[in-house]
This record gives structure tokens, C-alpha cells and sequence, in this order.
């Protein structure tokens, strides 16, 4: 897995979140790691996830990810769509995409494709995981063109502070809620008594938390381990 660097880049975020013009706080109820009781959290504005999946999906499977992480490209490559087979295209399992940016280039990275349409955002990050060896290090003007983006708009992306802080904002918005120490980190929420996911439908806003139980894979999790998790707790549920 991919280490977090070191506080300067936290510290920077918190600065450029903190100070970014117009900013509102936001109020919402979020699972700790070792609260499950409601509490209120400040957030700030951010890019929206990737969703995939029935909204009344029994289970939400939140992945925190960053775009230049070499794990992530694994688990995407290796993992990701046998988990869309067996789960997501089968209702069992909602799954979200955070982008958890590790570092300025992850963060210049992602705001190239979040200024494009959001329906392009998880084609273009999949494939930006498939050729990390290609532009990884290199002027993102390489990922740009990998990803058929124009001159134009790969540098009015670049360019605008506004959607580096969105997605900055994602990071630290995340390190409020949960502990991540690498990433990938996965996230399992659900209710044991709800095999229907009717009182999830906003899990994802994090707006419900009465009853939510939650797994927390922040240091390393193999394909086998994950869908074994996915499958007991699918099983508990439907066992109601």
C-alpha cells in the first residue's frame, strides 16, 4: 500500500481548504473508527464521489484512493471488476470512489479530470491507473494527452484553484472521519438488520448513522479478504 507522506501536505490543504474563498461549513454525522455514536463533523465542499451501484444496496463499500497510488492501480487492474461482477451489478454492494490525493501531483492530477464531465471521471481515472507508468513523474501534460484531453483544457484545469481545492478538500475531509493510514483504504458500511437498505439511501452523505455498523481495511487488504468480509456480512444481513 501506499504510505501517507509526511504533515506538510496536510498542513497545506488545511490552509488552502481553510482559507478558499466563500467557504461554508457544512454539518454532518459521520462514523468514527471507534465512535459509532451520532456526532457532528465540519466539512468542507468537495468534488463528488464516484458512485456505482443500487441506491438501496444492502452494503455501501466506500474506497479511498489517490490517483498516483501504485496499490490502487493493482486493486483497479486486478480486483475491481470482479468486485463490480460479483456485488455491484448484483445489489449487493453500493460502491463509492474518494479520491484521497497523497501528495500536490495527485491533487493536479485528479483536478484535470474532475473539470471534465463527471460521467468521463471513472473511465478516465481507470485509465490514468493503467498508464501510471507512462506519465508518473513526468509533466502532467503526458497524462493530459493520454487522456484525450486538450491543451485548452488541461491547462484551464490546472489553472483553476477553485477545483484544487475541492479536491484537496476530499482528503481532509476524510482524516476528520476515519483513520487512513495508506491506500487503498476500504470502508464497509451497512446494517445488520436491513437486508433491504432501506434506511441507507444516504449513507454516502452520511447524513444516517443510527445502528450503522462499519468495517475498516486501512492496511492492506487482499482480494480474498475483501470478498470474504463482502460475503459474510451480505449473508448476516440476509439472514434477518
Amino acid at each position: 500500500m501506499n504510505k501517507i507522506p509526511n504533515i506538510l501536505f496536510f498542513v497545506f490543504c488545511t490552509i488552502l481548504v481553510a482559507t478558499m474563498s466563500g467557504t461554508i461549513l457544512l454539518h454532518a454525522k459521520t462514523p468514527s473508527k471507534t465512535d459509532n455514536t451520532s456526532q457532528k463533523k465540519e466539512v468542507y465542499p468537495e468534488i463528488d464521489d464516484i458512485v456505482l451501484g443500487e441506491a438501496n444496496a444492502p452494503i455501501t463499500l466506500i474506497e479511498y484512493s489517490s490517483i498516483n497510488c501504485t496499490h490502487c492501480a493493482d486493486f483497479h487492474k486486478t480486483t475491481f471488476k470482479e468486485l463490480k461482477r460479483k456485488f455491484i451489478e448484483t445489489a449487493k454492494v453500493q460502491y463509492a470512489l474518494k479520491h484521497f490525493p497523497l501528495d500536490f501531483s495527485a491533487v493536479e492530477a485528479m483536478s484535470i479530470i474532475a473539470k471534465q464531465p463527471k460521467d468521463t471521471w471513472l473511465k478516465h481515472i481507470e485509465t490514468a491507473f493503467d498508464t501510471q507508468k507512462d506519465w508518473i513523474g513526468k509533466d502532467l501534460k503526458k497524462l493530459g494527452k493520454i487522456l484525450n484531453i486538450s491543451a485548452e483544457d488541461y491547462t484551464n484545469a490546472l489553472a483553476c484553484e477553485k477545483t484544487k481545492t475541492l479536491v484537496m478538500a476530499k482528503r481532509y475531509n476524510a482524516e476528520q472521519i476515519i483513520d487512513i493510514d495508506a491506500t487503498p483504504t476500504f470502508l464497509i458500511l451497512y446494517r445488520p438488520n436491513d437486508k433491504n437498505g432501506s434506511d441507507k439511501k444516504n449513507d454516502l452523505d452520511n447524513k444516517k448513522e443510527k445502528a450503522l455498523k462499519h468495517v475498516l481495511f486501512n492496511k492492506g487488504v487482499s482480494q480474498e479478504d475483501l470478498f470474504k468480509t463482502l460475503d459474510k456480512i451480505y449473508k448476516e444481513i440476509s439472514s434477518f
